[in-house]
């Protein structure tokens, strides 16, 4: 359940990120841009431009709505983690695809429209004319938080990766770690990209660019930071066993850095708007529409640029990369898809193997995941009716199997074979770990339990 609930909740924050991404791009309050084409505010009473943004909120409400209910079809796969990560992904990619043409459809009618009115033309016209603001470029380097901030989070990085390499912990733990690394190289990437000239006025100039850089490169130290604690948490939560409410704690911090992740995006992207919103154009230096509507490479803009549509910065590199982007994602998803099928479809098989000299051996083997123990190892067997409570440290968590490392509430760190669709399961204790097993069936279980006691004699209960 708690699985299926977090895979709803990425989904409904998906469509919402991806609604008022492309929602806002054809609201008042939006910068410079409007449906991606550069029209300041102070012209968008046009009643042309009006109807064309009437139109484009209608199909965007539509396009909502059709992806929520397209989304809340992820519920017919509660039952396989594999289906349920590929169905998100491609959801969430067909959506995207689906937004961006919409808004593309009434840009271009936007874009035509402005043609025909002659309004402030490119003056480089025959030649590409490169500004250069001196003021501007002198003053680039006070403008991002300084990289400081950084220091903490990285601490943090270390030792999630040094308790990694000691004591096992949770992959997720891993990934959030790497994800806090990929946040401040974010932050250098953003401190580093050339300002740009957006006018003759050097003080506007200076003004929306400072707004630009700290309010992005703050957002990227703070993600690096809620990052960096999320995986201090997991690890934490990997390696201990712990109360309910603590874990249910736990988990809500996680929430709340996540959720708080977000709202930082937005009130950066609602702060720069603001500075553009209030800033007095005389001329505006971009008319370079085109480029944005053909989904090419913009030979005028840097390397690293500020999205058109969405929020943050974005590589200037046109469609191509987009697409090889996407391709790579969809490879590793079906990639991480095949290899989670292995357990969604997993059969746990326990064999009992008697080798020379009379000593058994019990094999289990579940998907990728096997152990063994000899039964003169043994010195512990419990039938349990119900299921104590489990935490993944490393392996597999999902709705029909438990497969891998758990701390298990009352026996702390077990080998775990488990199908949850039945009840009873089994505890071993050996000299050298703990398992916690079960079998397809209440039947089969039970009947492995009577032979593992048998095969044990009566010297173990």
């Amino acid at each position: 359940m708690m699985l299926m609930i977090i895979m709803v909740g990425t989904m409904l924050l998906m469509l919402a990120t991806l609604a008022y991404t492309m929602g806002s791009s054809a609201a008042l309050e939006n910068g410079v841009y409007y449906m991606g084409i550069t029209i300041p505010a102070k012209w968008r009473g046009e009643d042309a431009v009006k109807s064309i943004r009437a139109e484009y909120r209608r199909s965007w409400r539509r396009i909502s709505l059709a992806g929520l209910a397209a989304g809340l079809a992820i519920l017919l796969f509660y039952d396989y983690v594999s289906l349920q990560v590929v169905y998100l992904m491609t959801w969430f990619f067909v959506l995207m695809y689906v937004y961006r043409e919409a808004l593309k459809r009434y840009g271009w009618k936007l874009y035509h429209w402005k043609i025909g009115q002659e309004w402030y033309r490119n003056d480089n016209e025959g030649g590409q004319v490169r500004r250069i603001d001196t003021i501007l470029t002198n003053s680039r380097h006070s403008m991002p938080v300084r990289p400081y901030w950084g220091i903490a989070p990285m601490l943090c990085v270390m030792y999630c990766v040094y308790r990694y390499l000691t004591a096992g912990v949770s992959v997720v733990s891993a990934c959030f770690a790497a994800c806090a690394v990929m946040f401040l190289a974010q932050y250098f990437v953003i401190v580093r990209s050339r300002t740009k000239v957006y006018c003759d006025d050097s003080k506007v100039n200076v003004e929306i660019n400072k707004s630009v850089k700290y309010e992005w490169s703050r957002c990227m130290l703070l993600h690096s930071g809620m990052a960096a604690l999320i995986a201090l948490v997991t690890a934490f939560l990997s390696t201990k066993d712990l109360p309910a409410m603590v874990k249910g704690s736990s988990y809500l911090l996680i929430m709340l850095c996540t959720a708080g992740s977000m709202v930082t995006m937005l009130v950066a992207d609602r702060n720069v708007r603001k500075v553009k919103n209030q800033a007095d154009f005389a001329k505006y230096y971009d008319e370079d529409d085109i480029y944005y509507l053909l989904g090419k490479k913009n030979p005028n803009a840097p390397r690293v640029q500020e999205k058109r549509l969405g929020i943050g910065f974005e590589i200037n590199a046109g469609n191509e990369v987009e697409t090889v982007i996407v391709a790579l994602t969809m490879v590793f998803v079906i990639g991480m898809a095949i290899f989670l099928s292995r357990y969604d479809f997993a059969d746990i098989t326990t064999s009992f193997t008697e080798e020379t000299g009379g000593r058994v051996q019990v094999r289990v083997v579940a998907a990728d995941e096997r152990d063994s123990f000899y039964v003169d190892e043994i010195t512990e067997i419990e039938l349990l009716e119900n299921y104590p409570r489990m935490s993944k440290n490393n392996g597999y968590d999902g709705t029909v199997y438990n497969i891998g490392a758990f701390n298990v509430s009352g026996y702390g760190k077990c080998r775990t074979y488990v199908c949850l669709k039945t009840k009873p399961a089994i505890i071993v204790r050996t000299q050298d770990k703990t398992y916690l097993l079960n079998d397809e069936s209440e039947a089969e279980t039970r009947e492995l339990y009577d032979r593992l006691v048998e095969a044990c004699g009566n010297g173990v209960q």
